[in-house]
């Protein structure tokens, strides 16, 4: 579902010429590095060179990950070269001090690059779209109020309407110094940015910083949060409605979830579902004429989630059920399946507690051993092996005259 820019090798390339400054020894290369678009692969190894991402537990890098806002916070405090304040008092409502990411939060708030909402809310799992990399970027590089002024007006991307009145002038000034890439015909403002992306503009920014084209901002009060604004928020309400097939409706979703408050974090129901595009899927049939405006996009996807969730959920516990009575099937002999029982009797729906009649029994095995006697076909089926199971406790208990 995610564009490929590949015009940007051609600013890759140049970078790959420029000396980053070295904020970390030399590591091991991400381990799915190749998995990466080939114009950010360059980028992605000079940004861990430089020590701006170091990685997951695995080695691996993500390169088609979003990236969260806390992330972003960490990454570009690397690339000015500050320090994280962690001895700072938290200034967000959903931020505490003993969070890995507080101090970086903190410093991006002092240089007034990355600040919270209207609210006291900093939305730290909230994923960074590429019109917000653009402004975080530019202003990274040391560009003014009075540098980028007025810049919006230039812009030719096809999608520039879809751009939030706030950021069109950096999305212009970004464009203009290579800090970002348009596809070759949109910038997809609202789309969230992947780490591949941020890699790339972070190498650039520091790449500029070196060239003499920018300068590490110094601290500043931090500025007024920008609201969305009413048009941004009726345009993706306005592509939703547009999207005619399921494909581009995840799309629309997915690239105007900022503006549109869906929790699409990396730790939210959506990214943990399997098949996202059910979510689409739901939500085009529930559409008909049109929803109505952002809060009724934001109900019928948050119940789209939950129930592709609850269905996924079910087929998790039917795929365990097969697995298991394939499990006890496969068993060698009547202790193993005795074993086995007992280890799935919750997901079987076995009464095996305390106080059941089979606990009663002092021949436990005897139950296994009749199962294990009448293995078949029949007792794929969970309700043959509940039977089967019942019938041999029954048989057993009345053998020990209990």
């Amino acid at each position: 579902m995610k564009k490929r820019m590949g015009t940007m090798w051609i600013a890759t390339m140049m970078l790959s010429t420029m000396a980053v400054p070295s904020l970390a020894s030399a590591a091991t290369p991400f381990t799915d590095l190749g998995t990466a678009d080939s114009w950010a692969q360059n980028a992605i190894a000079q940004a861990q060179t430089a020590g701006l991402f170091a990685g997951d537990p695995d080695g691996a890098f993500r390169p088609l990950d979003f990236i969260s806002r806390e992330e972003m916070a960490a990454v570009f405090t690397r690339v000015l070269g500050a320090a994280p304040m962690s001895d700072a008092p938290s200034s967000y409502t959903d931020v505490t001090s003993a969070e890995w990411a507080h101090g970086y939060i903190e410093t991006m708030k002092t240089r007034g690059l990355l600040v919270g909402d209207a609210n006291g809310s900093f939305r730290p799992g909230d994923n960074i779209t590429r019109e917000e990399l653009a402004s975080l970027a530019v202003r990274a590089a040391g560009k003014t109020q009075t540098d980028i002024s007025g810049k919006g007006a230039n812009l030719t991307v096809g999608d520039k309407d879809f751009i939030s009145d706030w950021a069109k002038d950096y999305v212009q000034v970004a464009l203009d110094l290579g800090l970002v890439k348009a596809d070759g015909t949109n910038f997809d403002p609202q789309k969230p940015a992947t780490r591949e992306e941020v890699a790339v503009t972070a190498v650039a920014v520091m790449g500029l910083q070196q060239q003499g084209g920018g300068s590490t901002p110094e601290p500043t009060p931090a500025p007024t949060p920008d609201p969305v604004s009413q048009a941004s928020i009726q345009s993706s309400v306005n592509e939703i409605n547009n999207a005619f097939n399921a494909d581009q409706l995840q799309t629309a979703l997915e690239g105007n979830a900022a503006v549109l408050n869906l929790d699409m974090s990396q730790s939210s129901d959506y990214m943990a579902l399997t098949d996202k595009a059910a979510v689409a899927n739901t939500m085009l049939n529930a559409r008909a004429t049109g929803f109505g405006d952002a809060a009724e996009i934001k109900k019928s996807f948050d119940t789209a989630v939950q129930a592709e969730k609850n269905i996924e959920a079910i087929h998790a516990q039917q795929e365990a059920v097969r697995n298991a009575i394939t499990a006890i099937m496969n068993t060698v002999t009547p202790a193993d399946l005795q074993a086995l029982l007992e280890q799935n009797a919750t997901l079987l729906g076995l009464h095996t507690e305390e106080g059941s009649d089979y606990a009663k029994l002092s021949n436990k095995l005897a139950v296994a051993q009749s199962l294990f006697a009448k293995r078949g076909a029949d007792l794929y089926e969970v309700e043959a092996l509940r039977q089967a199971f019942t019938f041999g406790v029954d048989a057993e208990t009345a053998a020990e005259g209990l």
